[in-house]
């Protein structure tokens, strides 16, 4: 619904000071709003079948060829699900609960995938309870739990699944995701909360952009049904609209030195 009125001023158009992003508003449909932006894609992208444009994503996002012969089998899709808060015995400050933007999972290979998409505002370079943790960081160490990379002292073990960690970004590179690409880093960077042994061995993470979503589709619209091909047009048209929205945006914030900022959890 948002992309409709965005894209074609139905149901009422947004005011002046909401597509600049001077106000939050509290509409449905809020410019700068990286949740409906999220909603709005993802919402259609389940519509399309996944080997059209999961597996490409994914190689994309942790450059790797590993992610092509796969057959979803139980593909299902989840939004901001909020996790369970990471084992405290195994880190030493509080930490707080993550909230993945999407959830993907299927089964054949047994998969889960964590998305945190961005659009006008960066990933938090510190959390609330440390300047040592950061965003990223933090998603990964609860991803790690959830696939039973991690297991902390409990009754119960989790089932062990591939981990896919995915920041999706307006623009790219992204440093702060560069610096976990390298499994053999980041097992450093978790000493003494995973062991070498139980973790993986092939890079699972990485960052994609918005555009990185059109160009996959628009590369494999021919193999498309007719209601497939309809979905990717309008989904097409709305990402540009909504990149040509950020470059605005970023002009202007650097313009007048208030470039946006996360507030880490």
């Amino acid at each position: 619904m948002g992309a409709l009125v965005e894209l074609h001023g139905k149901a009422g158009r947004v005011c002046p000071q909401g597509q600049s992003g001077e106000i939050r508003c509290p509409c449905i449909v809020r410019t700068t709003s990286e949740d409906v932006l999220t909603g709005e894609v993802f919402g259609q992208l389940h519509h399309i079948r996944p080997h059209l444009w999961l597996g490409p994503l994914l190689d994309i996002g942790t450059g790797t060829r590993s992610h092509r012969q796969v057959w979803y089998k139980k593909f299902q899709m989840r939004f901001w699900e909020r996790q369970e808060r990471f084992p405290s015995e195994l880190l030493k400050f509080k930490e707080g609960r993550s909230e993945p933007d999407i959830i993907i999972e299927f089964e054949n290979p047994a998969t889960t995938i964590f998305i945190e998409a961005k659009y006008t505002s960066p990933l938090a370079e510190c959390t609330t309870h440390s300047d040592q943790n950061d965003q990223v960081l933090r998603g990964i160490r609860t991803l790690l739990t959830t696939t039973g990379h991690i297991q902390p002292n409990r009754l119960f073990k989790f089932p062990r699944r591939t981990p896919i960690w995915l920041a999706l970004l307006a623009y790219k590179p992204e440093k702060l995701v560069d610096r976990y690409k390298n499994p053999r880093h980041l097992a450093g960077e978790l000493t003494g909360i995973v062991s070498q042994d139980d973790f993986p061995t092939e890079t699972f993470v990485g960052t994609i952009t918005w555009r990185d979503i059109s160009k996959v589709l628009m590369d494999r619209v021919d193999q498309m049904t007719p209601f497939e091909r309809s979905i990717t047009h309008e989904l097409v048209r709305y990402i540009e609209h909504k990149m040509a929205f950020a470059s605005r945006w970023d002009s202007d914030s650097n313009v007048h030195g208030n470039a946006p900022r996360f507030s880490g959890m």
